[in-house]
Order: structure tokens, then sequence, then C-alpha cells
């Protein structure tokens, strides 16, 4: 966050401007140019301390402290050269980070379906220059290539929808498996608001690769969703070890079931 937003944010939150919506009303639409001018070629956030990345003005509400736990343990463990697959990437802050840590020897492939994100996506991938390396997909991911039911314009919560409606799109959708001829793939990350167990179901020639599997898989877990597409804790983490996956949460632990919200990461057993 630049100097003049930190100010702007210090006079929002003032005990003697906070609540006086008649000067708010007022500053506000020409603070909202300003920024729109100012920020055309990005507004910097250091996310987590640890990673500089430019975001477009109407994303300017954006924490520098964004999801930690998560950022902290997967940006440790991408390795230069890496191969890895973004499911669900919304406006791409993982894929950036992910992107600058790779580099030119690796690739990322940012899959985002909702179609106002994925304009979003391809913006910041060319603000922070690297199109060379992180690839935006606009398809969703499951089980098979299909057309599905999307829920859009929900921001990061946008999702497939079993059935049709007026609130709804049709996106095309694929396996991980069709998608890529060259199944050797290094980390996946998942977040698709419940279909979870549908991607990983489409990835069982990459999965089934003793020597090329993902050594890790960063899941978004949510079993709230899960009845709707027949998915539960159970049937979830035997799908990771039926394919030789261990499972843990952030902090270390084994979970016996899943009725949480939150990340679970899949990590490969080795085998000789």
């Amino acid at each position: 966050m630049n100097v003049l937003e930190k100010l702007s944010t210090g006079l929002r939150h003032s005990k003697y401007l906070n609540n006086n919506y008649r000067f708010w009303n007022f500053v506000r639409p020409l603070y909202n140019r300003f920024i729109e001018v100012y920020g055309k070629n990005g507004l910097q956030r250091n996310i987590n301390g640890r990673d500089k990345i430019l975001v477009l003005p109407e994303f300017r509400g954006v924490s520098e402290i964004y999801e930690p736990d998560v950022w902290h343990h997967l940006m440790n463990n991408i390795k230069v050269g890496d191969k890895v697959v973004d499911v669900g990437s919304y406006i791409g802050l993982y894929a950036i980070a992910i992107g600058k840590r790779v580099g030119t020897h690796g690739k990322v492939f940012a899959f985002e379906p909702d179609p106002i994100n994925f304009q979003s996506l391809k913006s910041h991938i060319s603000l922070n220059l690297v199109e060379d390396i992180v690839e935006p997909i606009n398809m969703a991911v499951a089980d098979k290539q299909s057309i599905v039911n999307f829920q859009s314009g929900r921001n990061s919560q946008s999702s497939i929808q079993e059935t049709y409606s007026s609130e709804t799109i049709s996106v095309h959708c694929v396996s991980l498996d069709e998608y890529f001829q060259e199944p050797k793939v290094d980390i996946v990350k998942i977040d698709v608001e419940g279909y979870e167990e549908k991607v990983l179901e489409g990835c069982h020639q990459i999965l089934s690769n003793k020597h090329q599997s993902p050594r890790l898989i960063y899941i978004e877990v949510h079993p709230f969703a899960w009845e709707k597409v027949g998915t539960s804790w159970n049937t979830l983490l035997n799908l990771l070890s039926k394919y030789d996956y261990e499972v843990f949460t952030l902090d270390g632990t084994s979970p016996r079931q899943i009725t949480w919200w939150g990340e679970i990461i899949a990590k490969k057993i080795i085998s000789f």
C-alpha cells in the first residue's frame, strides 16, 4: 500500500471524519477517479510481507495480509523450474507469486472459469510481467470435458452449479488429464468451492504416475458444499490415499475427518 492510500485510510478512520457521511459522499467519487488514473499501471501490494504484486485500482481493497498460513506454506515449497497448476485462480495473486518463484524454466497454469475474474487475472499477469510464465486458462476443471452451469460474478466464491438458473452461465470444463499431454506436474493448488473431489477424479493419469505425480496438492475444502456433488470427507481422503498421498493440515496434524472449511495438504508418499 502506497503513502497516498495509507493517508486516505488514516483519514477515513480518524475520529473526526469517520462518521462524516456527507463529507465522504462528496469526496469518494473524486478519490475513486483519482485512484483509477494514478493506479492505471497497478497499485503495489506487499502480500504477507514477502511478495510485491501490482493490482488493478478496483482491487485496492485486497489486504496485504492474505491467507498467510497457506501462503507461507505453499511459497516455501515452490522450487525454481516447477510446473504448477492453480485451479480456481481468481484474480491471480497466488499464480503471480508462484510464477516469480518458478522462473523462466518453470510454468504456472492458472484455470479460472468466471469471465469477469478471468479478465482481471489476465490484466494482473500482464501488469506483473509474468506473461511468459503464467498461462491463464478460461475453463472450469472437474472430472471430464463438458459444458457446465456456472454462477459468475461472486468474486472468489463463483462456482459450478448442478442446475441451470437465470443466475448461471455456460462455461467449458475440462479434466486435467485431458488438458495435459505431458502428465508431469510438481504442485497442484485447488480452490473450487466444493468440487475438490471432481478435480482429483479427473487427474487419474497425473496422480498415478509414480515418478511425475505432484509432490504436493493444496486443497481448500468446502464440506458445506459436498452433499450436492456426492462428496464426503471419507471419499475425498480415500481417493487421496488410493494415489499414495498422506493428508495433513497446515499445523502438520493428520485429520481423521473433515468437517470444517479450510486447507489440507496432500503429500506424495515416496516408495522405493
